[in-house]
């Protein structure tokens, strides 16, 4: 399988709003903006990070996120990417599948008394330090796998794509102190 200029320009314009909406979601935690939906969701099994702000915040930003990439990219977006439904259900989804993916990772941390924001040292640190980025974008990937009946090759190739995307954005958000 080759990758074609258009399969990497969909690529980039499907993880675009989930980008947004995590960068975003980065300023409302450093700004500490809307305090009162900063509350643990489950502290003894998620830790103090996974508050109801970023249940609420990071799906709501993806779909501003999603309906700003459709603005921008305009009648260049892919049209095996315009799909039937609205970008802001799209931008949802794909918020909501972001903080999903990230629960088992957080659940497993504390079940190992890592920190909240931390990562353990070690031989386990390289694991966690993947799943820290793999554990979001894998139900991401699945859900536009099925969406846009990628094959298992487009499947594995958009989840490592995503996967060096995120890496760089959060290094953009230490270099920015947002993270």
């Amino acid at each position: 399988m080759t990758l074609s200029a258009h399969f990497l320009y969909k690529i980039i314009i499907l993880f675009s709003p989930v980008c947004f909406g995590g960068v975003a979601h980065m300023v409302i935690v450093k700004r500490n903006l809307f305090p009162r939906l900063n509350i643990p969701i489950s502290p003894r099994w998620l830790g103090q990070n996974k508050t109801y702000r970023g249940l609420i915040c990071v799906p709501l930003l993806t779909a501003v996120g999603a309906v700003a990439t459709r603005s921008l990219a305009g009648h260049s977006v892919p049209q095996d990417l315009r799909l039937q439904w609205p970008f802001v259900g799209h931008g949802l989804i794909v918020g909501f599948l972001y903080i999903l993916g990230e629960i088992p990772n957080s659940y497993l941390k504390r079940r190992l008394k890592v920190y909240p924001g931390q990562l353990p040292s070690g031989v386990t640190y390289w694991g966690f330090r993947f799943l820290d980025t793999f554990d979001s974008f894998l139900p991401i990937t699945l859900y536009y796998g099925w969406i846009f009946r990628f094959t298992v090759g487009q499947n594995c190739i958009a989840l490592a794509l995503f996967i060096v995307f995120a890496e760089c954005v959060k290094k953009g958000l230490v270099i920015c102190r947002l993270k």
